[in-house]
């Protein structure tokens, strides 16, 4: 039977999207290789160490009272050891890597796990990140982002940005791997192994957690980036506000969101998520920033320099000369805003607890939205789009009716800020996308 004239156009596509299909399954297939065999170095390895851990106990607990060190008040020394300058929290910082590395010997599988885990999770993301990124954007067609990923490939940056992702995975790992053992332990009550049985378990979640990071680390792209920082946020500060307790007989909610970082049960993983989503914001920066250069070079081209020598004009150029610069710095001052709030511990009585704390929230939420609809109608229709400049005149819409909600009486101050970081995280993933969309489109 022979295909009619007018039909074979869509037979030669169907080949070649079997083609890229084929390929597509052979780089997974490739992926899952790796990852495998990082998984079964990782059971090997997580076997062995927690066999040597839980030498001497005949039965090991998943889980014992009163559960990890760092969940507990901060210990004294930590305090007295080292300064706490303008409320710094990193002396609880240093604190709680001392208690994460001497959990391996607390003889639960929970603590042991996790360590170990965190541990190979770091090595992983360290030696695959993006092996396969290249690969990747070739079978997807990506040729814009695939030829500005090999350009920065092998550069200094490059390796900085690779420690960087790879630290941040940990932190991240560490806050998603603490929650769920808690929720396993509060599942399983009381549930211990037999040493071999124990060894072996443990062994063998290493082994999970390691394929898990592995198949993720060799292709990640921007967008997962960005949703490993914004998925931490969420599930970090969720955390922190189920473990914090009472203040002043004031729920967090009652309060402030950061109070949830003031509570000794909670500020381990409030500092930690705070932590991990700057190292990811960081790193997500630089995964942009050439794209970023092109469409603010687009969009001066779009533009006529203006004329005359009137100060409206004279600031126009000015902008247009350094529209990059001031999103650069922008984006950073808010980045660096975020990290204090979950650093810096407010103190009424020390002016420079406020200004880096207080005043660092405020900084980040006025740039993300007030900083945000400007970026949004500072480029020309081609680039954005006008749904994308109306979606970000609703955030900010939304941001300005939480405060008018607030002054009236009906909204606190920890739901202005819950409602502005939800609105900053959706209106952040969508402004990306849209870069990412509008660059692989230009291929």
């Amino acid at each position: 039977m022979t295909i009619p004239e007018h039909l074979m156009i869509y037979a030669a596509s169907a080949q070649q999207a079997n083609e890229s299909l084929r390929l597509r399954r052979e780089l997974q297939l490739r992926k899952a290789r790796i990852a495998g065999m990082w998984a079964l170095g990782a059971f090997v390895i997580g076997m062995i160490a927690a066999a040597l851990l839980y030498n001497g106990h005949a039965a090991v607990p998943m889980f014992s009272e009163p559960g990890f060190a760092e969940w507990r008040t901060a210990a004294p020394f930590a305090a007295q050891s080292i300064a706490r300058e303008i409320g710094l929290s990193f002396a609880r910082v240093w604190e709680m890597l001392a208690m994460l590395i001497q959990s391996g010997g607390s003889g639960q599988i929970a603590a042991v796990a996790r360590l170990l885990a965190c541990v190979m999770i770091f090595v992983a993301v360290l030696f695959t990140y993006r092996r396969l990124l290249a690969e990747h954007y070739d079978v997807h067609g990506q040729v814009a982002r695939r030829d500005d990923f090999r350009q920065r490939a092998a550069t200094i940056g490059s390796l900085l940005r690779r420690v960087s992702v790879a630290l941040a995975v940990l932190v991240s790992s560490y806050v998603g791997l603490s929650l769920t053992w808690m929720i396993l332990a509060s599942m399983f009550k009381d549930f211990s192994a037999l040493y071999w049985a124990a060894a072996f378990f443990t062994g063998l979640f290493v082994a999970l957690v390691a394929f898990g990071a592995v198949y993720w680390s060799l292709t990640v792209s921007t967008r997962q980036l960005m949703a490993l920082g914004l998925v931490t946020f969420v599930v970090g500060l969720s955390g922190s506000f189920a473990l914090a307790g009472v203040e002043n007989n004031e729920q967090w909610w009652q309060a402030a969101v950061s109070r949830a970082g003031a509570h000794p049960d909670a500020d381990w993983l409030f500092i930690a998520t705070f932590g991990s989503v700057f190292l990811l914001f960081t790193a997500l920066w630089f995964d942009v920033n050439h794209f970023i250069r092109l469409i603010v070079a687009q969009a001066n081209s779009f533009r006529p320099a203006p004329d005359g020598d009137s100060l409206p004009a004279r600031v126009q150029r000015y902008v247009r000369a350094n529209t990059y610069a001031i999103i650069r710095t922008l984006y950073f001052a808010a980045v660096i805003g975020l990290m204090g709030v979950g650093f810096v511990q407010f103190d009424s009585s020390d002016i420079t607890t406020i200004i880096a704390h207080t005043g660092g929230a405020f900084l980040a939420i006025l740039i993300f939205t007030v900083g945000g609809l400007a970026f949004a109608g500072w480029f020309p229709d081609p680039i954005f789009g006008v749904p994308f400049k109306r979606f970000s005149q609703v955030c900010v819409a939304v941001c300005a009716l939480s405060v008018v909600l607030w002054l009236i009486g009906t909204l606190n101050l920890a739901g202005i800020e819950l409602v502005s970081l939800i609105v900053i995280g959706v209106w952040f993933f969508v402004a990306i996308d849209s870069i990412l969309a509008y660059v692989n489109a230009l291929s």
